[in-house]
């Protein structure tokens, strides 16, 4: 009822009650459920420890990148938060370490240089960094959640009949964040 009712809205938000990591993964939840069948942005909201007003957004080239990186810039509009733009080039770690530390935007693949130019015209008064870090995505994105207000990323996944369906990043990030979490399409 919850994903027919906000098929029209601008942003469906959900509190992040479920049954723990495995009976959530076994029963399944609202959020977990919206988070795959919701058409427009979710923010699934979870309480938070960090005292800090940043806001965190995967920054990827995915068609849902540019519109996640949006969402982030209009909510900084709202509340004056910086926002910092993360993009996570994947680099397998067999003993699960940590993600490396951040590099500066140099990094950055020319495509999501343009995203960022564009983003930086169209929100001039958004204080926005980018950063590069190497690792897994869902766990670099985890831990720069410890210290945001809100992570926000793209669905990224495809179900082979074309139909929107949340990545397992997207999945791994909503489940383990530390902080609410905005999925956007």
């Amino acid at each position: 009822m919850l994903a027919r009712a906000g098929s029209d809205a601008a942003v469906v938000v959900v509190g992040a009650v479920g049954h723990g990591p495995v009976g959530g993964a076994l029963v399944g939840s609202v959020s977990r459920y919206l988070a795959v069948h919701q058409t427009g942005p979710l923010v699934v909201v979870r309480p938070t420890s960090s005292e800090s007003d940043r806001i965190v957004v995967g920054l990827d080239v995915c068609p849902s990148g540019v519109p996640a990186l949006e969402l982030a810039q209009r909510r900084a509009e709202l509340t004056g938060a910086p926002v910092h733009a993360l993009h996570v080039v994947h680099a397998p770690d067999p003993f699960g370490a940590e993600p490396a530390a951040e590099a500066d935007d140099r990094l950055l693949p020319r495509a999501l240089h343009d995203v960022v130019d564009a983003a930086r015209r169209a929100h001039p008064d958004v204080r926005l960094t980018v950063g590069v870090v190497a690792g897994r995505p869902a766990p670099a994105l985890v831990a720069a959640g410890a210290d945001c207000a809100l992570l926000v990323l793209g669905a990224r996944g495809r179900h082979p009949f074309s139909r929107p369906l949340l990545a397992s990043v997207g999945q791994q990030v909503l489940h383990h964040a530390p902080c609410p979490v905005a999925i956007v399409r």
